[in-house]
């Protein structure tokens, strides 16, 4: 979503598949709108896991499935940004965090949000333990355009000293990363500031620009990790 006229080869899924060897085949299995509750509940991690596990155990090492990329949080935010911040129930950082059912909305995608990640990244390894698997963090589409709605965003997604949120979901991605091993391919500094540059009219979604920027961090991460040459 974002990209100009919808087109996927736009779409940083298409940038990221252009930019491999073409020996490499491509299965998307994003779903705009998932959460992270809904990409183990609804088939497609489960879908993911059987490709891996029926691929890469066959005798056939041309079918191997040797990358996943992997960006799952924003919907399990933007569910709050639709049913509280839009509708004036949470407005803002400082009169949400004065209203116990704003603080404890955030509180609650935050507290699930990990185990969702942690079962995700434990299914995808156990499918095969050395699959190399590309963990995005989140870009705040609000930085720089809103200045009441890139505070929210940056309290949901890095977190602030001294409020109930002393950690945010990036906090959470960085640390199932390091503790299952795979790569982190940082998106979030990259649009920093930049909203007006990156984000399309939709006000969430990246622009053709935006979604290069996050393929261009996935094929550097790509080329460090040695799937392309």
């Amino acid at each position: 979503m974002g990209a100009s006229g919808f087109d996927p080869k736009k779409g940083f899924v298409g940038l990221v598949h252009d930019a491999l060897p073409p020996q490499f085949a491509l299965l998307n299995l994003g779903v705009a709108g998932f959460d992270s509750r809904e990409l183990i509940e609804k088939g497609e991690l489960e879908r993911a896991t059987t490709e891996i596990k029926d691929r890469n155990g066959d005798s056939n090492p041309d079918n191997d499935v040797r990358a996943v990329t992997l960006e799952i949080g924003g919907n399990d935010l933007l569910d709050i940004f639709f049913n509280f911040v839009l509708p004036g129930r949470c407005p803002s950082v400082a009169e949400g965090l004065q209203k116990p059912e704003c603080v404890q909305q955030l509180r609650n995608a935050l507290d699930n949000y990990e185990p969702n990640l942690d079962k995700i990244l434990n299914t995808l390894q156990q499918a095969d333990p050395q699959l190399n698997i590309f963990l995005m963090t989140l870009y705040n589409p609000f930085s720089g355009a809103s200045p009441v709605l890139d505070e929210l965003g940056e309290l949901s997604l890095e977190g602030r000293p001294d409020t109930p949120f002393p950690e945010g979901l990036q906090d959470i991605i960085r640390r199932q990363a390091q503790a299952h091993g795979v790569h982190l391919v940082e998106v979030y500094p990259l649009f920093e500031g930049k909203a007006h540059e990156y984000i399309a009219g939709d006000t969430i979604h990246p622009n053709d620009t935006g979604y290069r920027v996050i393929a261009d961090a996935v094929i550097a991460e790509m080329r460090a990790a040695g799937v392309i040459e």
